[in-house]
């Protein structure tokens, strides 16, 4: 366990940190916005978001030499940011163009970077040493980023963190029921591991990987995310 998870001692109180933030104030966030934000308007929001985030997706597509993939995830980004009136709606995917999901982590991994210890991220959940690269390139490929009006791009960062919150409740009862208190920081770390490993090699990981791949395994990502 401990070659696993070296950094174990320190992961698990920033875990429990996280968690506390979470039940105190992030969670009651995602439950109310939840209950009064109409299901069609909560999918128009993560779909905006999920849209945002296309450039970084089609940057590592070509980082990793999938030219066709980022021609579609290009093609994507652009149907939805114009039919799909910047990406409130969902046009793309069913006209065949699948929303995948590419960053700077994996691409690292793509490049040569396999092993690399898990690390629980103060307000960001599970991680990795290689991941806490790419998360940092990532940062600097987002639009929102680089949006004039200071007050309204953090007012849709907080938004998109509860949105990204209220769609991770159901995913916290699965934990809920699959571990218990003691049990959820490794059922979180196998969970992101796994999660990991599949995003990385595209579902279909080579056979030495020291564990079996889970597809049904709850995408917690850490969070909660957090």
């Amino acid at each position: 366990m401990e070659n696993d998870d070296p950094y174990r001692p320190a992961n698990v109180r920033v875990y429990k940190f996280n968690d506390t933030v979470d039940h105190l104030i992030l969670k009651p966030m995602a439950q109310g916005y939840q209950f009064v934000t109409p299901r069609l308007v909560s999918r128009g929001v993560t779909n905006f978001f999920s849209n945002l985030g296309e450039p970084r997706v089609i940057m590592n597509d070509l980082f990793q030499g999938k030219l066709r993939q980022a021609i579609g995830d290009a093609t994507r980004f652009g149907v939805n940011s114009l039919a799909g009136v910047g990406g409130l709606f969902d046009i793309a995917t069913p006209f065949g163009l699948p929303k995948h999901d590419e960053d700077f982590g994996q691409t690292l991994a793509i490049w040569g970077w396999k092993d690399s210890a898990y690390v629980m991220l103060p307000g960001l959940g599970s991680s990795s040493t290689r991941d806490v690269v790419g998360i940092a390139v990532d940062f600097f490929t987002y639009p929102l980023l680089y949006y004039h009006d200071i007050g309204t791009r953090n007012a849709l960062y907080v938004l998109q963190l509860v949105d990204h919150r209220a769609n991770l409740l159901d995913a916290e009862a699965v934990l809920n029921q699959a571990a218990s208190e003691d049990e959820r920081y490794d059922f979180v770390r196998e969970a992101y591991t796994q999660q990991r490993e599949n995003e990385i090699y595209d579902g279909n990981a080579p056979l030495d990987l020291p564990y079996k791949l889970d597809n049904d395994t709850p995408d917690t990502g850490g969070k909660p995310k957090q």
